[in-house]
């Protein structure tokens, strides 16, 4: 008997062979297709005896070894996954990512940054002035890491820990790398209305036509040294007076733009579209129980494909983010609650449904 399919997603990772794969409590999945078919269809388990919580599970790569940040080793596989191997513990903390480059790894927590020089073995904190900010996002170009903060956006270059973006009240909510180019969503805040009542403030900006400009997009091509701001001019009025995270996607070309609502570029962010109401109720839907986490969303694997995890599972668009549908065929959910059997079924009990299985739980339906 196995469980039902769905749950937590903690992380997606594609790897260096085109293999993606998918971290959940239950195990490290990857997923395949049919012979006949170039988009995978379901996914397969690969591996079920690491330590996997509830927290952000980052896989990473380098040399063709893939490494994971369990709680609280962290873990080396040359098999594409299937073998792990304790290879030494970690710093406690919240992981936002895990990334690798030539002049070592670092593991990004919200608490703090800490680096390794051999290859995850041994780690220690990066000396920052951030004082008690805590990490928003992260990424990295080449051996280039940019690190978002409350006190806003960092580069680590040749070991030197730099502000970018100079200006106060701003706050890399997220960070994407695609082609050598950096994007960010940036958190803003206006002092041009002093009112502490937020809802004042919000009525008197809509009826004087004065927002905070709560997101704005930037981009830069010369990993961080001069920014091009790419914001959406057909950006929705709500999204200035609504308090709301702003994600990224990018792949090739292509940017998504998550808020209250979905905004696509293909041109790197010259020109944009406000995607129709299917792609908003889709991803509001399935994913608005973590959306105050950046972390619900991962970037485009390929071309026009993109996936994004969280509380709900993974969901994946094949045209530009367009529409969206569920992908989590093959996943064993954790969620379940209060097995019972009755005249020959099993019932459980899941969030806000209850499923149920008349093949002794090979498959289950809600």
């Amino acid at each position: 008997m196995q469980g039902p399919l769905g749950g937590d997603i903690n992380d997606i990772f594609l790897a260096s062979n085109g293999n993606l794969l998918a971290v959940a409590r239950t195990g490290i999945y990857k997923a395949t297709s049919d012979a006949n078919e170039w988009l995978p269809n379901e996914w397969i388990l690969i591996n079920n005896t690491l330590p996997i919580n509830n927290k952000k599970t980052p896989i990473a790569e380098y040399k063709n070894t893939l490494y994971i940040a369990t709680d609280p080793d962290i873990f080396a596989s040359i098999d594409g996954g299937m073998n792990w191997m304790s290879i030494g513990r970690r710093e406690e903390g919240t992981p936002i990512a895990f990334l690798t480059t030539d002049n070592g790894f670092y593991l990004v927590l919200e608490e703090g940054i800490y680096k390794s020089v051999d290859e995850g073995r041994q780690w220690s904190m990066l000396k920052t002035d951030l004082k008690d900010s805590e990490i928003t996002a992260a990424t990295n170009i080449g051996n280039t890491v940019f690190v978002g903060t409350e006190q806003g956006l960092y580069r680590i270059k040749s070991g030197k820990w730099q502000h970018l973006l100079d200006g106060e009240f701003k706050t890399p909510n997220s960070l994407a790398a695609a082609d050598n180019t950096l994007y960010t969503g940036i958190l803003t805040k206006s002092t041009e209305i002093s009112s502490d009542d937020p809802a004042i403030k919000q009525v008197k900006e809509i009826l004087r036509d004065v927002t905070t400009k709560a997101w704005e997009l930037y981009s830069s091509d010369d990993l961080g040294d001069t920014w091009k701001k790419i914001t959406p001019k057909n950006k929705f009025i709500l999204e200035d007076s609504t308090p709301m995270v702003i994600n990224i996607l990018a792949s090739n070309q292509t940017i998504i733009a998550i808020g209250l609502y979905l905004y696509r570029s293909r041109d790197k962010g010259l020109t944009w579209i406000q995607l129709g109401s299917d792609a908003t109720s889709v991803y509001t839907s399935t994913l608005l129980d973590g959306i105050d986490d950046a972390e619900s969303i991962e970037a485009g694997v390929d071309g026009n494909i993109f996936y994004t995890h969280g509380y709900s599972g993974i969901q994946r668009t094949t045209n530009d983010g367009e529409s969206w549908h569920q992908f989590m065929d093959g996943i064993i959910g954790t969620e379940a609650r209060g097995l019972v059997s009755f005249k020959n079924q099993l019932y459980a009990n899941r969030s806000n449904e209850i499923l149920t299985s008349d093949d002794n739980g090979e498959t289950w339906t809600s």
